[in-house]
């Protein structure tokens, strides 16, 4: 979810978020590690033969949801499924057991200690704590590359880096040797020089082309322009992969709507089955609203305009719809279906205010699905997303021309969005509960944080049971 406005959702829907992980798995044949830089290290990863050789007691390297390697033992593997296993760091207790899946996070895979307790070889080994690097979070704002960190702590040839994203100190562990994510600070010697021309043409002893300084002056503009239209590159390359990665998640969810439709329209599933498909498309469409959301609100802060992106992804949806009416536009029970999600979506884009959506209340929230959960969504932080602005970047111009195809079909067939009311029982057709629930707001979860901060604040002691175990009472004895 792109943006800086991720609202918090009630916790239970955890489990119904790890559908929004569908988003971000866009690219799975990911670069190793990011880029050839860290051949090195990438070498160390498990290949698809050898991760699926894995069986129940085998250990191997994982790098959990804070970026750091650990030895890890396989404790199960799921044979129905095939590339999945569960592991137990060794080190730590079995509450932190993960369920992994090597399709979805080949990147944090590895032999065993060939990361985690790898010493460091490369130009960084000598760092340490206190030295201030360059680090890349990949967070979700695409538009944030390398930022200023500094090494907090080390253990191996891994270190934590702390760092300021958006107002907010947060830390990551990374192996020294991981060039794609870490590297020395590099200084702007291009403002050096010209702070120093600067400060040697207010001098009068400065010998310039001109008694007025007009050479100097004219250097100084010319060095300006050249600034200036470097960083208007930069900013269209900016909006080529932001918008593709708008159109990604377009697709994905248009594709959610059709496997949810060809269910219906096979009969043949279970009413609970189809009803997982439906709460797929929901919450699909809860993350769509949340990256448009997104956009819309960093397009005013940073003053640019996603109008052309918008229009790009309403042209996909209208492919869509023409193709799948064609096919199926005489199924009434399909079209009652299909109508309200494509309306939500383009409800969406037009920047209409749109409901909360509902979600069935009956998931158990437990360590293992928020284990699960969290460590998918760091694997989409720091990898598929990444990767994926990577590649377009890459072939910005094949992409570029590609969306600009969509703005003038969108433009030349002359669509007027007529988006009406939307209706939430029409998305919810197929939810096969009576529980269901709605999410609270992040003002609302803000302030219940707020009182339960406040109650653990001002609660009186409790003198009796003073929270010291057995052992500790006899060691204080």
């Amino acid at each position: 979810v792109q943006g800086d406005q991720l609202f918090f959702v009630k916790k239970k829907i955890f489990s119904l978020f790890s559908c929004s992980l569908y988003f971000f798995n866009t690219v799975q044949s990911c670069i190793d590690m990011g880029n050839s830089g860290s051949s090195d290290i990438s070498s160390c990863l498990l290949t698809e033969k050898e991760f699926l050789s894995l069986r129940k007691g085998d250990r191997i390297d994982h790098r959990d949801f804070i970026g750091m390697f650990a030895v890890a033992e396989i404790t199960k593997v799921y044979y129905n499924r095939q590339g999945k296993v569960r592991i137990h760091y060794v080190e730590f207790p079995a509450k932190y057991d993960v369920d992994v899946d090597y399709y979805q996070s080949r990147h944090d895979v590895a032999r065993a200690r060939a990361i985690s307790q790898r010493k460091s070889k490369g130009a960084l080994s000598g760092y340490g704590k206190g030295r201030p690097v360059h680090i890349k979070p990949s967070p979700s704002d695409v538009s944030c590359g390398w930022i200023d960190g500094v090494i907090t702590n080390r253990k191996g040839g891994q270190v934590q880096v702390k760092y300021l994203l958006q107002g907010r100190q947060q830390s990551k562990w990374v192996h020294l040797d991981n060039e794609y994510e870490l590297r020395a600070p590099v200084h702007n010697h291009n403002n050096n020089r010209r702070n120093r021309a600067a400060n040697q043409s207010s001098n009068s002893g400065y010998h310039n082309h001109g008694t007025d300084g007009s050479y100097q002056y004219q250097q100084q503009q010319q060095y300006q322009m050249q600034q200036q239209a470097q960083a208007q590159m930069q900013r269209q390359d900016q909006m080529t992969v932001r918008t593709q990665l708008l159109l990604d998640d377009t697709e994905k969810l248009l594709q959610l709507t059709r496997t949810y439709l060809d269910a219906a329209n096979a009969r043949k599933c279970s009413q609970d089955q189809l009803s997982i498909y439906n709460q797929k498309v929901v919450t699909g469409l809860t993350c769509f609203k949340m990256k448009v959301s997104g956009m819309s609100k960093n397009a005013k802060k940073e003053g640019i305009d996603f109008s052309t992106a918008f229009k790009s992804s309403l042209a996909l949806i209208k492919i869509f719809e023409n193709d799948y009416r064609t096919e199926f536009g005489d199924n009434a029970y399909l079209m009652q279906r299909l109508e309200p999600c494509l309306n939500y979506m383009r409800s969406v884009l037009v920047q209409e205010n749109v409901p909360s959506l509902p979600y069935v209340d009956e998931y158990e929230f437990d360590a293992k699905v928020a284990s699960s959960v969290i460590s998918g969504i760091n694997h989409a932080q720091n990898h598929v997303i990444p990767d994926r602005m990577h590649h377009v970047n890459t072939n910005s111009k094949q992409y570029k021309a590609q969306q600009q195809k969509l703005q003038r079909q969108y433009e030349q067939d002359g669509q007027t969005e007529n988006v009406h009311t939307v209706n939430i029982n029409g998305l919810t057709q197929d939810y096969n509960s009576s529980k269901i629930a709605f999410g609270q707001s992040k003002q609302v979860q803000q302030q219940r944080a707020e009182q339960d901060l406040n109650a653990l604040r001002f609660q009186e002691p409790d003198l009796v049971n003073d929270g010291f175990d057995d052992d500790h009472d006899c060691q204080m004895k």
